[in-house]
């Protein structure tokens, strides 16, 4: 074997490395975000206001803090129109939707496996719910299913950062592919998925 085979060996082993660590590294706090389950569910508002997918885009990232509770658009829950371009299976068991406008704008909504989302949190039925209804119209597998079906998502706003510079980085190639807004808000978890079609 030769050295620049050897070399071509470890570095996509160090990728896969690197890809395993960003989509199985979950801080508790954050993940309690994510899910509904930390403190700060209580104050959040839960009559969905409309937006877009440019408007969200466009909304201004907080700082970084992993240890961070609930900020800003973390603490309403969000209505967007839009098409579900492709999804996916994530590691975290999560459904990993990219949604798109007739602009180009993308997002990340995601619907986590209510077998992973604490009893504590205040949306776990309306989790085990839209999930349900997710999974009455497609099945699941890791692979990307490309759909292109208009969609009605209605999800809690969350900043999905890894907090270190070389995470994000990396975080950004392998998912540039997978539909995360400029500013990495995403729509998580979501609460409703209705069908336009």
């Amino acid at each position: 074997m030769t050295i620049r085979r050897k070399a071509a060996i470890l570095l996509l082993l160090l990728l896969i490395a690197i890809f395993v660590a960003l989509h199985t590294v979950r801080t508790p706090e954050r993940w309690a975000v994510k899910t509904g389950s930390d403190q700060s569910a209580a104050n959040v508002n839960v009559t969905p206001k409309i937006t877009t997918l440019a408007e969200m885009n466009n909304w201004v990232p907080p700082s970084k803090d992993l240890n961070a509770t609930r900020v800003g658009v973390e603490l309403q829950v969000w209505k967007v129109n839009a098409v579900l371009k492709k999804f996916t299976l994530a590691l975290d068991q999560d459904i990993h939707m990219q949604l798109i406008d007739d602009q180009g704008n993308t997002i990340v909504a995601e619907l986590p496996d209510p077998s992973r989302v604490s009893n504590k949190s205040r949306f776990k039925p309306q989790i085990t719910e839209a999930r349900s209804a997710f999974l009455k119209h497609y099945s699941i597998s890791h692979r990307w299913r490309v759909v292109n079906t208009p969609v009605s998502v209605t999800g809690i706003g969350f900043w999905d950062f890894y907090g270190l510079p070389v995470f994000d980085f990396f975080r950004r190639k392998f998912e540039s592919s997978s539909g995360v807004a400029r500013n990495q808000i995403e729509l998580h978890p979501i609460l409703q998925i209705e069908f336009l079609r």
